[in-house]
């Protein structure tokens, strides 16, 4: 996906009430206030959040993007992922997943 007119890799977590991205790309934006999250293992967390354009497949949608634990992010970060984008994607594409094809295709609302 594109953020902040560059190409950045993402997982997809169907689970994740927010997206994440690391904090060298969210300080340019500004603040749309605090969340509280969860992540196995870490608990409770407490996060910034930024409300982001982000282009995929030719269609740009707002995404409240996060930051995550230092530990998380590093975590991230040695994965080769730029981010990890979750329930924002889901309001503005339609998600097919077929296991038989290993396959997952998108289409935007």
């Amino acid at each position: 996906m594109k953020v902040d007119n560059r190409y950045l890799k993402f997982f997809l977590d169907t689970g994740a009430k927010l997206s994440y991205l690391s904090e060298s790309v969210t300080r340019n934006y500004v603040t749309s206030g605090q969340e509280k999250d969860f992540y196995p293992g870490i608990g409770e967390f407490q996060t910034e959040c930024f409300e982001i354009p982000t282009l995929f497949e030719g269609s740009e949608f707002v995404v409240k993007y996060g930051n995550l634990p230092p530990l998380l992010q590093m975590t991230l970060t040695m994965s080769g992922v730029d981010g990890i984008v979750g329930f924002d994607f889901f309001n503005h594409f339609q998600v097919v997943l077929s296991l038989e094809n290993n396959r997952i295709s998108f289409k935007a609302n």
